[in-house]
């Protein structure tokens, strides 16, 4: 029986025995020898034989006969007759044995590299043959720790197919002269399979830059202002160069200031212009060596090294010496006023730094001072890290005529500074007319008011005094003095709940003055600025964001909540964004700065991609506030991993997230999980099921899997599952 024994492919150490049947069909006994044709080449191969000796067989007995085979290296394919011979009797082929051995054998080229002398924080980069002589792909894996300090080894893992080479890149990049050479001996690369690691010798010297291949550059300009100088570089070598400069600084105030790109290309035996920017941020200073020596001064230069590694481990270094001047005018703000009308100039100030600067502030009147003219201002003025604010100065100048001034902003920690020119042209004063008031819904403008006071004798003005006839207007601040023969101002702001326009009025009745009535033509626009929320999460999951807003009302009112679709010709209400409540109650706004108020918004997607929305709160005197949503739904995250005991079932929640009901499917990617009951089937709209998955145990099948939950058109919802062998009664009795 079994006339072929096919070992089939064994991996080097692995030991199978094959076995066939030897039948005595007579009916005497027979003595019988069995033995290979090749005895030398079936032990060569690795191959035993029991019974390996003469046996004697009684009638209608069955002997088995085994094949054993054990190889401990790569073979190539093997076929052996195994022969049955009875004595006096020509010998017979009872069986054929045949098979194969694989195994992995990698080589490398080099045992040991030498990279001789590289300049610090150069590379040096040289190939390393990696080989495969094996039947079979290999995994290969280096052990970094043991080299990453000092060298690079690319790729540091992956596989090689079978008779095939891999070069690998290795790399010395010293950053650290070292007195001696650095020898890294023994790095083992892992073979996957294998117990024996590669080992490889890595071996180099880190050496100090050269003194002939250091050279200077020096670039000049004002401050904050760029300039670019170029450097050359040549290639004496016959291969392309592709380097990567880097510039430092051991000065820290400086670091920034000089920089070039990444990447620097020259041709083989040509020259390469490398360009460097030079944008100093603050200006140099200069110091007198000699005090009796006017002309001893010298410059104490912006400080940087630009570094060269090139190809071959040697470097060219130059120093960078910057010089950056006092700075010009920032701008010339030109404006134009009546005479006896306040104005705010604006200035646009730039923090040129990522800190926040606090400057000093300051301006001169060019020429004769004028007492008519009036400038006010903060005298500090902070300004965030890379950001612009706006300076206001309050002017006022009561004669016609040019006012020519400089205001200087002065960082008082470094000495640091910018200016501005500022030319105003004072023209006739206008008669007193209505006044308007435009503004932003919810932002404030304010409007100075003067008053002349031509008596000898100061007078006061209280807020008693003053009545408005419109609840958004009020005055700052709320009393104040005018000296004899001067004027004194007020602020009268406006801040609109609606965009509208109407009148009101302002009556001052001064006991001292009497009355002054001002005409007010108010404005509200709508807000400058558009509030949004944005949203983002998995299908099948929902996400709260909280909507703030300040309420202003002086009295109790209700705001009724709305969201809307909006985009793509869309209307009507939003599906996937949702209010907690369809109100909010507000109590009267008693301070000027409001009562902030809020809501949850919920978006739950029903569907993959973007939506978008609006929400609106109104309250029946038409105050309105407005809020873009922008959701985008991702597809579903997986979920578990789910545990469940052998021969036991589990319910897994799932909920239909669409917008209309749809067809689920169910599968599952290991054969030990399934269904429990029926198939998942049709789900209504934003309905969920629980679906029961048991897991049957099998050493066949591994004890992890997923279910796949599937529908036409998108993505499928994953659920990890875990199987979990049951608990034997003694077990289960010792854990409780």
């Amino acid at each position: 029986e079994d006339q072929i024994l096919d070992f089939g492919i064994v991996g080097v150490g692995g030991d199978l025995t094959k076995s066939c049947s030897l039948v005595n069909k007579s009916k005497k006994p027979i003595t019988c020898s069995l033995f290979p044709a090749q005895a030398e080449e079936f032990k060569k191969n690795a191959l035993s034989l029991t019974p390996d000796k003469e046996i004697t067989l009684k009638p209608k007995e069955v002997v088995s006969v085994e094949i054993r085979y054990h190889p401990s290296v790569r073979m190539p394919s093997f076929r052996h007759d195994i022969m049955v011979q009875i004595p006096e009797n020509e010998a017979k082929v009872l069986t054929t044995a045949m098979g194969v051995s694989h195994g992995i054998e990698l080589k490398l080229m080099e045992d040991t590299m030498d990279y001789g002398n590289v300049v610090k924080n150069s590379r040096l980069t040289r190939q390393l043959q990696l080989a495969n002589f094996g039947d079979i792909p290999a995994k290969y894996s280096w052990d970094k720790h043991a080299y990453s300090k000092w060298f690079t080894i690319t790729p540091e893992k992956g596989h090689i197919p079978p008779h095939e080479d891999l070069y690998l890149e290795i790399t010395f990049h010293p950053n650290q002269v070292t007195p001696t050479q650095i020898r890294i001996e023994k790095i083992k690369c892992s073979i996957e399979g294998t117990s024996e690691p590669l080992l490889l010798n890595l071996h180099g010297k880190c050496v100090e830059q050269s003194e002939d291949s250091t050279k200077e550059a020096k670039l000049k300009t004002i401050v904050r202002t760029s300039t670019k100088q170029s450097v050359e570089l040549q290639n004496t070598s016959d291969q392309h160069w592709r380097i990567k400069p880097t510039i430092s600084s051991s000065m820290d105030i400086c670091k920034d200031y000089f920089k070039g790109p990444p990447v620097f290309e020259v041709p083989p035996k040509g020259k390469g212009q490398y360009e460097v920017n030079y944008y100093p941020l603050t200006m140099t200073k200069e110091v007198q060596k000699d005090p009796e020596d006017p002309n001893s001064k010298i410059v104490i230069y912006h400080e940087a090294s630009l570094f060269f590694p090139l190809p071959d481990g040697s470097a060219v270094l130059y120093k960078l010496f910057g010089e950056s001047t006092p700075p010009n005018v920032k701008d010339t703000i030109k404006k134009t006023v009546k005479a006896k009308a306040p104005m705010f100039i604006e200035i646009p100030v730039t923090n040129w730094i990522k800190s926040v600067q606090r400057f000093a502030v300051k301006w001169e009147i060019e020429g004769q001072a004028d007492p008519a003219v009036f400038i006010r201002g903060a005298n500090t003025f902070d300004v965030s890290s890379d950001a612009t604010k706006i300076f206001k100065l309050n002017f006022l100048a009561y004669k016609v005529g040019v006012v020519k001034f400089k205001v200087i902003f002065t960082n008082k920690s470094n000495g640091e500074y910018i200016f501005y020119n500022i030319e105003v042209q004072v023209s006739e004063a206008d008669m007193p007319d209505a006044m308007e008031m435009t503004g932003p819904v919810r932002e404030t403008v304010t409007r100075v008011m003067t008053i002349e006071n031509p008596l000898p004798k100061p007078v006061t003005i209280e807020k008693s005094m003053l009545t408005i006839d419109n609840e958004n207007v009020y005055v700052t601040p709320e009393s104040f003095s005018i000296p004899p023969s001067r004027e004194g101002a007020f602020e009268l702001n406006f801040r609109p709940l609606i965009a509208s326009q109407q009148e009101g009025s302002v009556i001052l009745k001064s006991p001292d003055l009497g009355d002054f009535k001002y005409k007010l033509l108010l404005k509200g626009t709508k807000p400058t600025t558009q509030k949004s929320l944005h949203f983002k999460t998995a299908l099948g999951t929902e996400l709260v964001q909280t909507f703030k807003f300040t309420h202003f009302v002086k009295k109790q009112t209700v705001y009724q909540i709305k969201i809307e679709k909006t985009g793509g010709g869309a209307s009507g209400p939003a599906t996937d964004f949702k209010s907690d409540s369809p109100n909010i109650q507000a109590q009267p706004a008693e301070s000027l700065s409001g009562v902030e108020l809020s809501l949850n918004i919920r978006y739950e997607p029903n569907n993959l991609g973007d939506s978008r929305a609006i929400l609106m709160i109104t309250n029946p005197d038409g105050v309105e506030y407005s809020c873009l949503l922008f959701g985008h739904a991702t597809a579903p995250q997986p979920q578990g991993p789910f545990k469940i005991f052998h021969q036991k079932t589990i319910n897994v929640d799932f909920k239909n997230p669409l917008s209309e009901k749809c067809e689920f499917n169910a599968r599952f990617d290991n054969p030990a999980f399934s269904l429990a009951g029926k198939a998942v089937g049709v789900i209504d709209a934003g309905k969920s099921m629980a679906i029961p998955v048991k897991f049957d145990h099998n050493p066949s099948y591994a004890m992890t899997g997923r279910m796949i939950i599937g529908t036409k058109g998108l993505p499928p919802w994953i659920y990890y599952l875990h199987g979990e062998k049951q608990l034997s009664y003694f077990q289960t009795f010792t854990q409780t």
